[in-house]
């Protein structure tokens, strides 16, 4: 294994998952399509069942967090975001308008 900028990355889009799941999303993520583009993301499977539903907004927003963290899976590792583009989307998904859209 080659240790470049982009494992830690890898390492986001594994954690997130995992607290917002509230355990380690093993099966979801054997599962999870090695494209990470045009993800259909079900809420029911993202989040911890323990926890309220959230908002609307809140639900809107843990989806965006979770595509973020999906597009930092990839297999390859020069197809995934750097840290920075990943910082960029998510402070995107807390504001209304987004300046960046590519990953």
């Amino acid at each position: 294994m080659n240790v470049i900028e982009k494992c830690d990355v890898y390492g986001f889009g594994l954690l997130t998952p995992e607290i917002i799941k509230g355990n380690h999303p093993r099966d979801f993520l054997s599962s999870f399509p090695s494209s990470s583009s045009n993800v259909n993301l079900a809420l029911t499977d993202l989040l911890d069942p323990r926890l309220a539903t959230p908002s609307h907004d809140g639900q809107n927003k843990l989806i965006s967090v979770m595509e973020v963290a999906f597009s930092c899976l990839g297999s390859n590792p020069e197809s995934r975001p750097t840290m920075e583009v990943v910082c960029q989307q998510l402070a995107c998904s807390r504001q209304s308008k987004c300046l960046f859209h590519d990953v």
